[in-house]
């Protein structure tokens, strides 16, 4: 299933015509903004049992998928399994080595969108929130972290981590790396606490530009404060 998203009718040239002929492949585009807009509409268009999010800059070899497939099967109870990722150079980034529940996860532990498989029945009326992500023209990241806490918080989704690596990715992710220095990453964060967290997530504010202040020279404790804020507040008005 390809889900293609375009700002103007001129991109849909740029579709390869191998594409548009293959039989086995769901071709659908999307006029509009929005990398969360974009993945409910793949949702919704998509027709196998078990899903995974996929980008064009990740590859999975037929033991990858098979062993996606083979772990939904022994765990028909989850609805979603989170994995391991490959980059260029080993692992994508330091994952826990135990599995878990979703519910008990490790500190430090944020899943990334290429890790995240789901069956599709399960989950195919939870949009993503699209406040958040790539071109939702205000937060610009967190919008798989706050997908699976609804899906766990809101809906009682079962979500399990599984130690184990299932897509190779070509390019290294930069969500959140600069949260010191970027605003736009700050009010992102401030959004997902306050999504997470309700009122204590203000105070998670003030801990995560305290922290980062004193650890990065470049990072302002009061611009992080006012930007992480600024996201939080975003949130507590359009409803959480």
């Amino acid at each position: 299933m390809v889900s293609m998203q375009y700002s103007d009718a001129c991109f849909l040239k740029e579709i390869p015509e191998v594409l548009k002929q293959r039989e086995d492949v769901i071709l659908s585009t999307i006029n509009g903004l929005g990398l969360s807009v974009n993945r409910n509409n793949a949702i919704a268009c998509a027709t196998a049992e078990v899903c995974v999010i996929a980008d064009d800059d990740v590859r999975y070899t037929l033991q990858d998928l098979l062993r996606i497939v083979s772990a939904h099967e022994a765990a028909p109870e989850a609805d979603v399994l989170l994995f391991q990722a490959k980059g260029p150079k080993g692992f994508l980034k330091s994952y826990p080595s135990h599995a878990f529940d979703y519910a008990h996860q490790p500190k430090g532990y944020y899943p990334s969108s290429i890790e995240i498989t789901f069956k599709r029945e399960r989950i195919k009326h939870i949009p993503f929130d699209g406040r958040f992500g790539l071109g939702s023209g205000n937060l610009i990241n967190g919008e798989e972290e706050v997908w699976l806490n609804r899906l766990h918080r809101k809906e009682g989704r079962i979500i399990r981590y599984v130690p184990v690596p299932v897509v190779q990715t070509i390019d290294i992710p930069q969500g959140g790396t600069n949260f010191a220095t970027s605003p736009e990453v700050q009010r992102a964060k401030g959004a997902k606490l306050y999504y997470i967290y309700g009122a204590m997530g203000f105070l998670r504010c003030v801990k995560e530009s305290f922290v980062t202040s004193r650890r990065e020279k470049a990072a302002c404790f009061w611009q992080l404060l006012k930007n992480t804020f600024a996201g939080a507040l975003y949130i507590m008005r359009t409803g959480r």
